[in-house]
């Protein structure tokens, strides 16, 4: 019972630090986005919705996004989708 207990705690253990990891990840790419902002659309720099994404592939599809909007409106609408609740 001893060695299913430890694999099982082992594996919890595990599950905290990839959640720690991801969130770690996710508030990185929250902070780059939030910089490309500032520097190319000031105006959504301060929008709430970026604390509401939590996924990663995400957030890195609005920071590739910036690089080839000709506008704010559809990097807006990509924010906003993404911060939406699946």
């Amino acid at each position: 019972m001893g060695l299913v207990r430890a694999i099982l705690d082992s594996s919890l253990v595990q599950e905290e630090r990839d959640q720690a990891a991801a969130e770690g990840r996710a508030a990185e790419a929250r902070r780059v986005l939030r910089l490309l902002l500032k520097k190319h659309f000031p105006a959504l720099e301060s929008l709430a919705e970026i604390d509401g994404i939590s996924n990663v592939e995400a957030l890195e599809s609005i920071i590739e996004s910036i690089f080839d909007a000709s506008g704010a409106d559809p990097v807006r609408a990509a924010i906003l989708t993404a911060a939406k609740p699946n």
